[in-house]
């Protein structure tokens, strides 16, 4: 008798463990903490170059934009593909316009992007659609 009382307080302390406690040990940690990223409104609409313009190498180009909000100074970059080529202008007063003499010994490609960049908070910048520089 003493025995079979033994095992039932056995048996009722197993199933607390594991039916009630289970989920104490489980959850026996802080919760993860939400990250709310920062949603960014395209600072910049860049209206040319344009998608599949054509440029030739030692030609003026005009590279426009357009600013939502007050920017005061930009960075203007060229990539071909992804990868950065050169900057083209750092720390420019952002007045939606900069001429670029495109050198005369630039690779062809049809690969090439203009990126407009707040030069105070990088993370507000905007990639040009695809244009060509040919010879």
């Amino acid at each position: 008798m003493r025995l079979e009382k033994i095992y039932i307080q056995l048996f009722f302390l197993l199933s607390a463990i594991f039916l009630g406690g289970c989920r104490l040990l489980v959850n026996d940690y802080p919760e993860p903490e939400t990250v709310v990223e920062p949603v960014y409104i395209n600072a910049f609409t860049i209206t040319s170059p344009k998608y599949s313009s054509f440029w030739k190498p030692g030609a003026m180009m005009e590279i426009r934009w357009i600013t939502s909000g007050s920017i005061e100074k930009v960075d203007i970059q060229l990539f071909r593909k992804t990868t950065l080529l050169r900057d083209l202008k750092i720390n420019l007063m952002n007045n939606g316009i900069f001429i670029w003499n495109i050198p005369g010994d630039i690779k062809n490609s049809v690969h090439y992007h203009i990126k407009i960049i707040n030069h105070i908070n990088p993370d507000e910048n905007e990639l040009s659609d695809r244009f060509a520089i040919l010879d």
